[in-house]
């Protein structure tokens, strides 16, 4: 179990509902399964994640929603008829929560959107992330474990993951602020991301080098524990 202290702005059955779920699933392995043609895995067909750059009227902060959609759609889970409906659906259900939604979307919402659309899910981090990051070496043995984790048991098992990222190191024109997006495939060194910014900072499919990703992921510049490699686990 977590027993770090909850932020001041969760509630007390927020964060044991945040802290239980981290504790359920950061040891989790997905199920065992044989990669068959055309992206199928066992018995549920999972596409490669594509780009969700449809935005609602009205409503901003949305990466976790587009995220959450990649991820739906790419599991074959969209009941809702169109790209555009599903998005409308997680927007207007699920919108952004954090300090009223000018902080974007926290990671047990969207678990709640994965859910709602028949996926599980759950969330894992590294904490406790000490002073001096990757430099210091109190810290490369959680970032190994958490890597090895991630990398080897789910993404490349072919169960893509969300996590959350500094935006100015995935090609936001401007950085210090957070970002949901999907890491679907590691190897070579090089890290493939969906809803990383490209051109206008329009959502995009793309590459980036691992160290730079790994970097990103660190989200250094957030004073929570929790967000340090903040990762949704998804299978179905």
């Amino acid at each position: 179990m977590n027993t770090a202290t909850a932020p001041q702005w969760f509630d007390a059955d927020t964060w044991q509902q945040v802290t239980d779920t981290q504790s359920r699933y950061a040891d989790q392995q997905p199920p065992a399964a044989e990669a068959e043609p055309e992206g199928r895995i066992g018995t549920a067909s999972v596409h490669e994640p594509e780009a969700f750059a449809l935005t609602v009227p009205g409503v901003t902060n949305t990466c976790g929603q587009a995220a959450a959609a990649s991820i739906i759609k790419c599991w074959g889970k969209n009941r809702h008829g169109s790209d555009e409906a599903l998005m409308q659906h997680l927007c207007s259900k699920y919108p952004p929560d954090l300090f009223g939604g000018g902080a974007g979307t926290s990671p047990w919402r969207i678990i709640e959107m994965l859910k709602d659309h028949g996926l599980r899910a759950g969330s894992t981090f590294i904490e406790p992330w000490l002073p001096g990051g990757f430099m210091n070496p109190a810290n490369q043995p959680a970032w190994h474990a958490h890597r090895h984790a991630v990398e080897e048991s789910w993404i490349n098992a072919g169960y893509p993951a969300i996590i959350l990222a500094d935006s100015g190191l995935v090609g936001h024109s401007q950085g210090w602020s957070a970002h949901w997006l999907v890491y679907h495939r590691s190897g070579g060194g090089q890290a493939s991301l969906c809803n990383m910014f490209g051109a206008n900072n329009r959502y995009i499919k793309g590459t980036l080098p691992s160290s730079k990703l790994h970097e990103a992921w660190e989200v250094r510049f957030l004073p929570v524990p929790l967000m340090r490699f903040h990762t949704i686990l998804i299978q179905p």
